[in-house]
């Protein structure tokens, strides 16, 4: 399976980030696109030969729309849950408040197997990240024995830390953007900035009989 994991930045306009994820797809033909920051891109997303996986945002929920996964027209998708942190969190520079984060994950057919894929932007401050972290944890413990799992996304932390923190993953990737897996292997290639201060990555994933 192929994801492409990136972390688009909300300053940029939906239109722009659009064009930019056409040429992504276009040119690497991804199963799986697992985005962050995307409070803004409710809409602007559809009609790309992707299946939609994305809350709409709410008044008084900013994080409810700030992960987004898009899943290949054709696939079948056998859920469409969230994983959702309680604990608010504030920001390293203007330090204003956050909601407690929502992570949005599939459980995906891709090639006759049943993949869980789902999609992480870490918050700042030891309670928040914490909390996170035991959240993923038992998402991946709780995945199908056997059953290839990734959660991709901003970690906000190195690889060596992640692997660190949650057991019996594998981590692969660039900085702070990375795909832990289960139950799988992968190979990363950083595919360039696109106008987001974070680099596209291309997640080539191959599932462990």
């Amino acid at each position: 399976m192929r994801i492409i994991g990136w972390n688009v930045e909300n300053t940029h306009a939906p239109d722009a980030v659009r064009r930019e994820v056409a040429k992504l797809i276009a040119v690497h033909d991804p199963d799986v696109i697992c985005l962050q920051e995307t409070y803004h891109l409710h809409g602007h997303l559809d009609g790309l030969g992707y299946q939609v996986v994305q809350f709409r945002p709410r008044r008084g929920e900013s994080e409810r729309a700030e992960t987004a996964i898009l899943v290949r027209d054709g696939l079948r998708i056998k859920g469409r849950l969230a994983i959702r942190l309680r604990q608010h969190w504030r920001g390293p520079k203007a330090g204003k408040r956050h909601d407690g984060r929502v992570y949005r994950y599939v459980r995906v057919k891709v090639r006759r197997v049943v993949w869980k894929v789902g999609c992480v932007h870490q918050p700042f401050g030891q309670g928040p990240k914490a909390e996170s972290i035991a959240a993923v944890q038992r998402w991946f413990d709780r995945a199908r024995k056997g059953r290839p799992v990734a959660m991709v996304g901003d970690w906000n932390m190195t690889k060596h830390v992640v692997a660190a923190r949650l057991h019996g993953v594998d981590v692969a990737g660039f900085g702070i953007d990375l795909a832990a897996v289960r139950n799988a292997s992968v190979k990363a290639t950083r595919l360039g900035k696109h106008g987001s201060d974070h680099h596209a990555i291309k997640y080539d994933l191959e599932e462990h009989q």
